[in-house]
């Protein structure tokens, strides 16, 4: 669905500004013909073919798997794929980086795994497949078709998904673990199943489990599943935290983990290749405990361990990361383990690593493998190739090896971490736009690296011919939430979460750029905290009014989530409506006496004036005025009618 915006003479919503144009558009409510709010998510979209400028868009990868014969799948929360449109998901040639076919999900991919044919079992939050109802989980052949015979039928009131898949070795039975509580229509299973491939029904696996399941490992010839997740009890009321194996002929759980005590949810496992360890990451920072002369001893291990799979003892393996594990990878050796997360340090402190990491599983030594991925981004899944010389990741970086552009999956050499020519960006969202108003220039403001293996912070300018505006490169440290044109469109105004722009000039959420050549101008008001998430000029370009989460500007002046600045000195007005709540989006009225607010808020003035969720206020006076729609719920974006 394309959002198509109107746009009216030289009103708030011209051509000159445009703050958010979105795809994805879920609901539009109109008033008395005045204020559209939308409520909105996700990315921008220009057309359905390939075009080379425009080689990533919005999204991270949330998992990437890899078949026999090296192709390779990725998923996750993005609309196109080098540049080619592929909502949520796609098969990528490894050589070329160029998408395989495959139509279009609804909401993000977050399990994938070949069904050793050249088709992919794809599981996720989505609702359909092109226009094909399939809720959760699907099986796309090797041509990117569906296979309409196999429909698991996954319901779930509310929020869910499929987080995990996990194939038999004669490919009859796929066992999905995830959040959700009906399969083929009304049978109950609760975040896990097992379905027959052939057409999809479920068999008689019912492991019970009382909460979400992330991830799910086969071992001793299918006769075994290893689930982790978020519950703490399986098969109807059997105490397990976090961790727990199932014997795949009649779902009860076996004596595994039932004396560890893990104290928090467990989001990846790896089975060593003689199935003897079981390496688990997550966010725990203990798996076991004692009571030693009434005092609780804890067994700590810091987001991985290794616990041995007869006996559940946790084992002396202990990397001590800093922060959460989501992806590992073990060599078939079992030499080498890596980890993805969002850590920056292992062993204890006494290493730098940002995200990716391997460990040497006898010491539990970090290796020199250093994929150089940006500082405090992450990995959210990772695959090892047939072979073990490529470690295939995806995430939500933007840079690997101290700067080499990767947007959201990479490859590496496991001999020394470097990067490999496999590049499908996926990367970046784009959340402001600004057109002037002959068409020619198109200004994009977000949260990404670069455009088609060039360099660019959050900001940048398209030129008619599609080609990246070289001259224009200010480059922002942080996301950038909007952006305006002055009128003469020499000045491009941005706000957003940054604190410096023009690769170190302090401008605190909100600066002022030269269109021609991208250089800072002096405007500079300072917003001091949070960050401004829309920003509109008046018509005469006197002055730029602000909205977002922040509650104090200049030099330390009270304004509460909105206010307004001199655009000739950056000092700021006496308008002070003052809000209680998260101010999203504004819009202005053609002759400049009203500003229309949306948000979050309920109250103005220190819960003088109740206004929920859409107000309107007098500039000059900066009162509110009688217009109240009321509305229940968060309003995004604002838009208004050529006659008001």
């Amino acid at each position: 669905m394309q959002a198509v915006i109107k746009l009216g003479a030289r009103n708030t919503l011209n051509q000159r500004q445009i703050s958010r144009l979105f795809i994805g558009l879920l609901t539009t409510v109109f008033f008395m013909g005045v204020i559209a709010p939308v409520l909105v998510y996700a990315s921008v979209s220009f057309s359905d073919a390939p075009n080379p400028d425009f080689s990533y868009v919005n999204g991270t990868v949330n998992d990437i798997a890899t078949a026999s014969d090296g192709s390779t799948y990725i998923g996750g929360n993005f609309s196109h794929a080098n540049p080619h449109k592929r909502w949520h998901g796609a098969p990528v040639d490894v050589s070329s980086n160029i998408p395989g076919d495959s139509d279009l999900f609804d909401s993000p991919v977050t399990a994938v795994i070949s069904d050793n044919s050249g088709g992919w079992y794809v599981g996720g939050s989505f609702e359909h497949y092109g226009s094909t109802p399939r809720v959760f989980l699907v099986h796309i052949l090797p041509d990117g078709s569906l296979n309409t015979v196999f429909n698991p039928d996954i319901v779930n009131p509310g929020s869910g998904g499929v987080h995990s898949l996990a194939l038999s070795d004669d490919g009859t039975i796929l066992f999905a673990g995830g959040a959700f509580q009906e399969v083929n229509g009304d049978i109950v299973r609760e975040n896990l199943a097992a379905f027959n491939t052939n057409d999809g029904t479920v068999t008689s696996f019912d492991a019970s489990v009382d909460s979400s399941v992330n991830e799910i490992r086969l071992a001793n010839n299918d006769e075994l599943l290893y689930v982790a997740g978020d519950f703490t009890s399986v098969n109807g009321g059997t105490p397990r935290t976090y961790l727990a194996a199932f014997d795949t002929a009649d779902s009860t759980a076996t004596s595994f983990g039932a004396d560890l005590d893990i104290s928090s949810s467990v989001m990846a496992l790896e089975l060593s290749s003689n199935e003897a360890t079981l390496y688990i990451g997550g966010w725990f920072w203990h798996v076991d405990s004692e009571v030693i002369a009434l005092d609780t001893v804890y067994t700590e291990r810091n987001h991985i361990a290794a616990i041995n799979t007869a006996t559940s003892d946790v084992l002396a393996f202990d990397p001590n990361v800093d922060d959460g594990v989501y992806s590992l990878n073990l060599t078939s050796d079992g030499t080498t383990i890596y980890a993805g997360g969002d850590f920056t340090s292992v062993n204890d402190y006494s290493e730098t690593r940002y995200g990716l990491a391997a460990f040497n599983t006898a010491n539990s030594i970090v290796t020199a493998f250093d994929a150089g991925i940006e500082e405090y981004t992450g990995v959210w899944a990772s695959e090892l190739n047939s072979d073990e010389s490529v470690l295939y990741v995806g995430g939500w970086f933007t840079t690997v090896n101290g700067g080499v552009p990767r947007y959201h999956s990479a490859g590496f050499n496991t001999s020394d971490g470097t990067v490999t020519a496999f590049d499908a960006p996926v990367g970046g969202d784009i959340s402001a736009i600004a057109l002037s108003d002959d068409g020619t220039d198109l200004y994009l403001g977000g949260a990404y690296a670069g455009i088609g293996g060039e360099e660019r912070r959050n900001l940048l300018k398209i030129l008619p011919d599609g080609s990246l505006d070289e001259d224009f490169a200010p480059g922002t440290n942080g996301i950038v939430y909007s952006i305006t044109l002055s009128s003469d469109e020499n000045t491009l105004y941005a706000g957003g979460a940054f604190t410096s722009v023009d690769g170190g000039t302090t401008r605190n959420r909100i600066a002022a750029f030269n269109t021609s050549n991208g250089a800072v101008t002096s405007f500079n008001p300072a917003v001091n905290n949070n960050r401004v998430a829309d920003i509109v000029l008046s018509n005469d370009d006197s002055t730029l009014y602000i909205g977002g989460t922040f509650t104090s500007v200049g030099s330390s002046v009270t304004r509460n989530r909105v206010a307004a600045f001199d655009t000739a000195d950056s000092t700021v007005t006496s308008f002070n409506p003052n809000a209680n709540g998260a101010v999203n989006a504004l819009i202005i009225s053609s002759d400049d006496s009203t500003l229309y607010l949306g948000g979050q808020f309920a109250w103005f003035g220190g819960f003088a004036t109740s206004r929920n969720r859409v107000a309107a206020f007098d500039t000059s006076s900066g009162t509110a005025t009688p217009f109240n729609p009321n509305i229940t719920g968060q309003v995004f974006s604002l838009s208004i009618s050529s006659d008001e």
